[in-house]
């Protein structure tokens, strides 16, 4: 259906999906044998329990750097 569309890439968010490696596989082997081309997007998420505070420099937090003054 998608290729009846005119789309020749489908784009797959591999971290927005909670499932298997080989399920996602899986779905790759689908797309490419459809004929289309799979675009897999992977991306990391981090929940913001697990992200330091800005005042806790632990843990090698990130701090922005400051001009140097002469």
């Amino acid at each position: 259906e998608c290729k009846d569309l005119g789309f020749d890439t489908i784009e797959l968010d591999v971290g927005s999906l909670d499932i298997p490696e080989e399920t996602i596989l899986r779905y790759i082997h689908l797309i490419k044998n459809a004929g289309l081309k799979v675009k897999p997007q992977i991306s990391v998420k981090v929940e913001t329990s697990k992200i330091p505070a800005k005042e806790n420099r632990a843990f090698g937090a990130y701090m922005a750097p400051v001009p140097r003054t002469s």
